[in-house]
């Protein structure tokens, strides 16, 4: 068990210190090279939304995807994120999964898009890497009000 909460520790700063603040400075400032996602979403990349269901195979694909995202989000006058929850699961040492609820949000604290999002990483060659990723639009507040689960 040890060995799992070291790996959510890591985790959690990874996606949440790491990743999320690239991923906005992306989506925020025209001056990033929106390459630069690769360094996080590595294909193959498994994507299943409301848009598109797929296994991006190649960096282009994965490319296409992060504009297609970020287009509406820069036309907006899109600034940050606001986490509003989140779930960490640790499975090993090397795989884990992240259900989220992202408020993306423009000038003032604006809401432009809120989204649940639920990510599945993997530690290749020392670092993390998104692997696969479902998502939808959302007007809740919590995971547990949107996903349909059963035990």
């Amino acid at each position: 068990m040890a060995d799992r909460e070291k790996t959510l520790g890591e985790i959690e700063h990874w996606f949440f210190d790491v990743y999320l603040p690239h991923w906005v400075s992306i989506g925020a400032d025209d001056a990033r090279d929106p390459a630069e996602v690769l360094n996080y979403w590595t294909p193959p990349l498994h994507v299943s939304t409301t848009a598109l269901n797929d296994c991006l195979t190649e960096g282009r694909q994965v490319m296409d995807l992060l504009t297609n995202m970020q287009a509406p989000l820069k036309q907006a006058g899109y600034t940050h994120t606001n986490v509003l929850d989140r779930k960490i699961t640790a499975y090993n040492g090397h795989s884990g999964s992240i259900d989220v609820i992202w408020s993306r949000c423009g000038p003032g604290d604006v809401e432009i898009q809120r989204r649940a999002a639920h990510f599945e990483i993997h530690r290749r060659d020392g670092n993390w890497h998104i692997v696969a990723f479902a998502g939808d639009a959302t007007d809740k507040d919590r995971l547990d009000e949107i996903w349909a689960t059963a035990s």
